[in-house]
């Protein structure tokens, strides 16, 4: 049978010790012995290492997590189980037993911000310790372009090259930006589908690193400007239009590649707080 370590300064006398985590909690649990509220949790050693809010023992609320040092390690909000909204990571300034930081993440980043919708993630942000944005590889970002609305929802995508505003929801405008801070694509979409009017506007460095800025109508020299209609995803039509706004007619070969050209949207699948 297990037995009970002394119990460390600092954690108080009502923490039981749980010795499947190797760890105190303390809890409040109702008659059917479900956590419910704040639940706290100490190391074997009495340093604090996190508190989950708790509904019918499952993590709902606020929840925040502590490296040995002291330092906030990761902070959030859960609902029914799942992490909605921002969820903050800190890397620590000394040794931890904390891993809040994925292997793909550069040691240069000191913070990484998840927004997620309903368990799932929909946007990244990573900042080094002057709070400077800067790539998950921790090279700083160019500067926000000046285009967008100050509450726009932008993040760098290095792959991409370009700025890229983000629908938690999948419903609303979305649009990129080069370098430069030049508006270079804006799509209308309905719950993740393009839904409405596609506009293309020529970026010649950037077509020709980038499939997807690299539209078969920008071949045309003239064309600087390429508008799509599309519905529930399907693509009606495009139309091409030159420097002063007249339409342009793309020849019979090339009108045939650009009939297929359509836009994709992807998700990517976040984690439950640890």
């Amino acid at each position: 049978m297990p037995t009970t370590p002394e119990r460390p300064p600092g954690v108080p006398a009502e923490a039981s010790w749980i010795s499947n985590d190797d760890g105190w909690e303390l809890a409040t649990r109702d008659l059917e012995g479900r956590r419910q509220g704040s639940v706290l949790r100490w190391r074997a050693n009495g340093t604090k290492q996190s508190d989950y809010a708790h509904q019918d023992d499952r993590i709902h609320g606020p929840f925040r997590r502590w490296h040995e040092s002291g330092e906030t390690a990761r902070e959030g909000v859960a609902v029914a189980g799942k992490v909605d909204g921002w969820d903050r990571c800190y890397r620590s300034s000394g040794k931890t037993s904390e891993r809040p930081f994925p292997r793909d993440v550069g040691h240069a980043v000191r913070r990484a911000d998840h927004l997620y919708k309903e368990g799932v993630t929909v946007r990244c942000r990573y900042f080094l310790n002057d709070d400077t944005e800067c790539a998950i590889s921790g090279e700083p970002v160019p500067v926000r372009p000046p285009g967008p609305a100050p509450d726009d929802e932008l993040t760098w995508c290095p792959g991409l090259e370009a700025w890229c505003s983000e629908l938690s929801d999948g419903t609303g405008i979305e649009r990129s930006w080069s370098r430069e801070g030049k508006l270079i694509k804006s799509s209308e979409c309905v719950e993740g589908k393009r839904h409405g009017k596609t506009v293309l506007f020529r970026d010649d460095r950037l077509r020709k690193s980038h499939r997807a800025f690299d539209h078969p109508g920008f071949a045309v020299a003239a064309i600087v400007r390429i508008e799509g209609r599309f519905s529930e995803g399907n693509l009606v039509g495009w139309d091409f239009f030159d420097a002063r706004e007249a339409r342009v007619s793309l020849p019979p070969g090339l009108a045939k590649q650009t009939a297929g050209r359509r836009g994709a949207k992807r998700r990517g699948v976040g984690t439950m707080p640890a």
